[in-house]
């Protein structure tokens, strides 16, 4: 189907929760979305990722520091103009967390949280 001139509005009940970590230079490092994506939408998070994340944090000093935060997106397209559709991650909100080694742990009742014990899957590499 063409592509006419109107953007579509990102579905905010579908955000996507992903713990982000970020180096002191402001590279991110590490990315886990909190539910699995397939290849494409994880490629096109990590890409979606690098255009928002420029910097790093800072301390109270304005010193750049390691950084770690859970960051919402979510996922807007809009009409190209060729007959497709571009498509990319947006910012909806984040949340810093404190220092320690986070991951997501899924627990019974589809419920979600992060957790710094050892029993969940540790948080793959950003690649």
């Amino acid at each position: 189907m063409p592509a006419d001139s109107t953007t579509t509005i990102p579905d905010i009940s579908r955000v996507e929760s992903v713990l982000v970590q970020v180096d002191a230079r402001g590279k991110v490092t590490e990315a886990s979305p909190a539910y699995a994506l397939s290849p494409s939408l994880t490629q096109l998070l990590n890409a979606s990722l690098k255009q928002m994340i420029r910097s790093p944090g800072t301390d109270k000093n304005g010193k750049p520091i390691p950084s770690q935060f859970v960051m919402n997106v979510s996922l807007q397209s809009k009409p190209s103009g060729t007959g497709g559709y571009e498509v990319h991650f947006a910012y909806v909100s984040s949340k810093p967390l404190p220092y320690g080694s986070w991951y997501w742990a899924h627990l019974p009742g589809d419920r979600l949280a992060l957790s710094t014990g050892t029993t969940c899957r540790p948080i793959p590499r950003f690649s």
